[in-house]
Parts: C-alpha cells; sequence; structure tokens
C-alpha cells in the first residue's frame, strides 16, 4: 500500500524537504534505476545516516518526490483552471502543459514512467482523475458540452477524452513546445473552437 506523504511533515523538516528537492533532480538525470541513495544524500548535502532518518529505501524517496510533486501539480492545476477573464480553451492548454510536460524530452523518461507504474500508480491515477473533474467543470462552466448535444457527450466524456489525448501527446511530442503545440489543436477540437485568425 502506497503512504502519501503529509504535505505537513515535508513543509516541517528542512532536511526532508532539501532530501525531496535533491532527489527530483537525480531521478531527472538519472532515472530511477541508475541512481541511489548515496546519491540522492550527496545531491542533498546530508550523510546516508540522515536520509536513512527519513526514508528507509530509494523506492519511499521516489513515492515521496512523486507525492509532493502531484500535490503541487494539483494546486497549481487548480489555480490555472479557475482564473477568470481567460478563455477555457487557454487555461485547459496550461492546465494540461502543467501537468504533462514535465518529463517530456528527458532522456529517462520511460524509466520514470516505469517506476510510476510499479511504485504510485494509485497516486497518479487519483490525480488525473482529479484533473479531468477540474477540466470537466472549466468545460461545463464555459457551456462547452452544448456544442456536443447531438453526439450526447457530456463534460466529463469531453474531459476524459483530453486526458487520453495529452497522455498519447506526451509520449509523441519532442519536448514542451510540440507538446503544447499538439495539445492545443487537441483542445480546439474537442471544445470545437474554429482557429483563431491572427
Amino acid at each position: 500500500m502506497i503512504k502519501a506523504v503529509p504535505a505537513a511533515t515535508i513543509e516541517g523538516d528542512p532536511h526532508r524537504a532539501l532530501v525531496l528537492d535533491a532527489a527530483d533532480t537525480v531521478f531527472a538525470r538519472l532515472g530511477f534505476r541508475n541512481c541511489s541513495l548515496d546519491d540522492i544524500a550527496r545531491a542533498a548535502g546530508v550523510s546516508r545516516a540522515c536520509l536513512a532518518l527519513h526514508f528507509a529505501s530509494k523506492e519511499d524517496v521516489f513515492i515521496a518526490a512523486v507525492d509532493r510533486a502531484l500535490t503541487m501539480f494539483r494546486e497549481r492545476t487548480g489555480q490555472l483552471l479557475r482564473r477568470q477573464g481567460v478563455p477555457v480553451e487557454t487555461r485547459v492548454l496550461d492546465a494540461f502543459c502543467t501537468a504533462h510536460t514535465t518529463t517530456i524530452g528527458s532522456a529517462v523518461m520511460s524509466d520514470i514512467m516505469a517506476a510510476c507504474e510499479a511504485l504510485v500508480a494509485p497516486l497518479v491515477r487519483d490525480f488525473e482523475k482529479d484533473l479531468a473533474t477540474e477540466v470537466a467543470e472549466a468545460l461545463a462552466m464555459a457551456g462547452i458540452p452544448a456544442r456536443w448535444t447531438d453526439e450526447g457527450l457530456s463534460a466529463d466524456d469531453l474531459a476524459g477524452h483530453l486526458i487520453i489525448l495529452s497522455l498519447g501527446i506526451t509520449h509523441k511530442a519532442a519536448d514542451p513546445v510540440d507538446y503544447r503545440a499538439r495539445m492545443a489543436s487537441a483542445i480546439r477540437l474537442v471544445c470545437r473552437t474554429p482557429k483563431l485568425v491572427r
């Protein structure tokens, strides 16, 4: 069973936060399989004994790092989706770019994704479900489902399609700029928004 680390625990312990900051960097550079607790301790500037006080294994560090990242992504995507005076297409695009571009272009992306699947799949699924709910709310508030009345598609259906499209684009995009361009097209299609004339 995966135990999520309470944010208060991370915020209240500077060593733990320091270790997780270092772990983010080490995992991004080396991937999950090729890094060790020694690599993480060295990057954090703490002893292996200090690291062991907080984490029993590399897997525990990874789970805590992913949980912390998902918490930050959840907060940020929610803020982006609730912005006032911004077209829904832009809000949705910004939220997806925040949620899905962190590993695009990384040489260790497949290793990180495999570690996520093996160690934190329930956390990632919960995050994706929450993101879909927030996107559906934004689409509904903007009246997008009314454009799909004849097809009988709801805001939840449309948000679900966007999640699937985003995950697919994540695997095809060369970099975050390419992802953004491809996802912008997908959002325009789902929202039935004509391309803006510039």
